[in-house]
């Protein structure tokens, strides 16, 4: 626990703790909807841009509308996807208060990749629209949308819970 002290002031506490159990980091994965991504780009410098995503297989998908910024994507690099998620505020013993706030932040890191296979890429947007499509989604209606869908082939998960007050 960090606790930081100023001579008659109120004093902020937060505890920090790493998240360690694989199935409820991939729960929550699964379960949310939005994070953001930073990728390298051909000419050599960055882009960070916030996304929907699909976590199937240990792999984070992601859709690309723009087809200029899918081409500029460099495969084979590093990339890093962060998701962070509010949680619900409880009273925490250790600092003896209801916390003001409490946070989830998972990051993933890896290769990314992007999907070139017809086939593949048809499945992975199925799912994607089955994850965020409010409409009754058939494939056949979408044939003529590009698929450009990039994957991060993920090598590092870390994930942190921090609550404080």
């Amino acid at each position: 626990m960090y606790v930081s002290e100023i001579k008659n002031k109120k004093v902020m506490k937060k505890r920090v703790k790493q998240l360690r159990d694989i199935n409820k980091i991939e729960t929550e994965l699964f379960n949310s909807t939005f994070g953001v991504c930073v990728v390298c780009l051909e000419e050599g410098s960055f882009r960070q841009f916030g996304t929907t995503f699909l976590y199937k297989d240990k792999n984070l998908y992601m859709l690309v509308d723009d087809k200029d910024f899918y081409n500029s994507i460099l495969s084979e690099s590093s990339a890093v996807f962060t998701l962070i998620k509010k949680k619900k505020n409880h009273y925490l013993k250790s600092i003896n208060a209801k916390t003001s706030y409490n946070i989830l932040a998972i990051s993933l890191k890896g290769m990314v990749k992007k999907i070139e296979d017809e086939k593949i890429a048809s499945e992975l947007y199925t799912f994607y629209m089955d994850k965020y499509s409010t409409e009754n989604f058939t494939l056949e209606s979408n044939d003529e949308k590009e698929k450009n869908i990039i994957k991060i082939d993920t090598e590092e998960i870390q994930a942190f819970e921090e609550m404080g007050g």
